[in-house]
């Protein structure tokens, strides 16, 4: 990719002609009565305008002039025999897609999730296609080594929605490049489901075999020694009744340490509590996405009529370059929230407003600052994950994501408003699929209030 295409411009196709039909130098003052000369190339044409864009070479002889002139569109010719040398690699091409048209129009977060699919789903099984080359049924195979290695539908839904795009952006620029993407129907979720017990069954066989030392294939090997867990696609981590009495046994009454001197004799320490645990009974509560969580502050609840408004999402990106490379390290962004639907105002249940005002007793007189964080910045995710961690270690509950939090929530809350799908996809933020339930059903700010008022886990 050259500097002209990273500024939006469209290069002029340079040929052996333009060697033997130089423009002719024009002479101006350069000042204090020496004399200059040069030559306007037209290099191009910008993107937007399509207005021409010039280059300018100068000399101080009409000989200097050409021969730098000369030198310029040899250079040119050379370089863009280069680039269609290397431009018809598929991997070269999607790169340059994603730098050009990606890097600059879409979050920072999306830039890497499209990044990551890349990475991971699509650059290892395109090695060496061409561009030009690439058919229906190698987009395909595509699709299904990721299945085969275990990945969830999600997973294979976003490879196969990059590839569209990709391809449906090539062809819009080039009518002559057929579309490979095009009326490939994407595998069915039931269709993976399948697919993916068959792949467990035959992992769970390879590890039996090497249990009896029996010799594995490549493919069985492969299989034993896989990072993915390939779970079953409809496993949700939803935290029990028992293990929510823990993690509240932990925070109201601390945990106490325990371990044994060098002579033997038992320790332990008085009961510790963890710091603003209440925190997580808040989010438990409530249903919040954990970057909807660090982004909330104080000021963004009322108290009084226990509203909250949700108007900010803080994620975690990949440092980049003017050029969308990654320089190393991690950057903190904060910006509008996920969707339309997640921009909201939630009522309170009274058990969620109890956990505030402990947390906001914890707080320096005066603060207002993000909760859970009285140094007035959003909690670092490092923290907000290790103390989330902390506090099921010594509730001495399974570990699990952040996530699971939100659906205990949803879980919990369908059954305590009797299966009320639009009231939960409200409340979580989501948008419903249903049509009947999205256009007929209406939840009023009444009825919320109502539902949630002595909502409790």
């Amino acid at each position: 990719m050259s500097s002209l295409q990273q500024y939006g411009i469209v290069e002029r196709q340079f040929a052996e002609a333009d060697l033997l039909n130089l423009p002719n130098p024009n002479r101006f003052s350069s000042g204090r009565g020496n004399s200059r000369y040069r030559v306007r190339l037209e290099i191009g044409r910008d993107r937007q305008t399509d207005e021409p864009v010039y280059k300018s070479i100068y000399g101080k002889s009409t000989a200097d002039v050409r021969q730098k002139t000369f030198s310029f569109i040899q250079n040119e010719i050379a370089a863009q025999a280069e680039r269609n040398r290397i431009g018809g690699k598929l991997n070269y091409t999607i790169e340059q897609w994603l730098r050009t048209e990606k890097f600059s129009r879409v979050r920072q977060s999306t830039y890497d999730r499209l990044e990551c699919t890349y990475l991971n789903q699509i650059r290892p099984y395109i090695e060496g296609m061409e561009l030009r080359e690439v058919t229906k049924n190698d987009c395909r195979l595509i699709l299904q080594s990721n299945l085969e290695k275990g990945y969830s539908a999600s997973t294979i839904k976003k490879a196969s929605q990059f590839l569209k795009e990709f391809f449906r952006f090539q062809t819009a620029e080039d009518p002559t490049l057929r579309n490979p993407m095009a009326n490939l129907k994407f595998f069915t979720e039931e269709f993976i489901r399948e697919q993916q017990s068959a792949v467990r069954e035959a992992r769970d066989r390879a590890k039996e075999k090497k249990e009896k030392g029996q010799r594995l294939s490549p493919e069985e090997k492969a299989l034993v020694n896989s990072r993915l867990q390939m779970k079953d696609q409809e496993e949700i981590h939803v935290l029990t009744p028992e293990e929510v009495l823990r993690i509240r046994d932990v925070m109201e009454n601390g945990y106490v340490l325990r371990w044994e001197s060098k002579k033997g004799n038992p320790i332990e320490t008085a009961p510790q509590k963890l710091k603003q645990a209440e925190y997580f009974l808040f989010l438990l509560n409530t249903g919040l996405r954990a970057g909807e969580a660090r982004a909330l502050k104080y000021s963004d609840v009322d108290f009084e009529t226990r509203r909250m408004i949700i108007s900010r999402n803080r994620t975690t990106t990949r440092k980049r370059d003017a050029k969308g490379n990654a320089v190393g390290g991690m950057a903190y962004v904060e910006g509008k929230p996920k969707t339309k639907s997640s921009a909201r105002v939630l009522y309170l249940s009274l058990a969620a407003l109890e956990m505030l005002k402990h947390l906001k007793a914890q707080e320096p007189e005066g603060y207002d600052g993000y909760i859970a964080n009285a140094d007035g910045k959003p909690l670092n995710d490092a923290n907000f994950r290790r103390r989330f961690d902390s506090l099921l270690s010594h509730a001495e509950v399974q570990h699990c994501g952040l996530h699971a939090l939100r659906h205990t929530f949803a879980s919990y809350y369908y059954e305590y408003t009797n299966g009320n799908r639009k009231l939960v996809a409200d409340y979580l933020g989501h948008s419903i699929s249903n049509l009947t339930e999205r256009v007929y059903v209406t939840t009023s700010d009444r009825f919320m209030e109502q539902s949630i008022r002595d909502f409790v886990i």
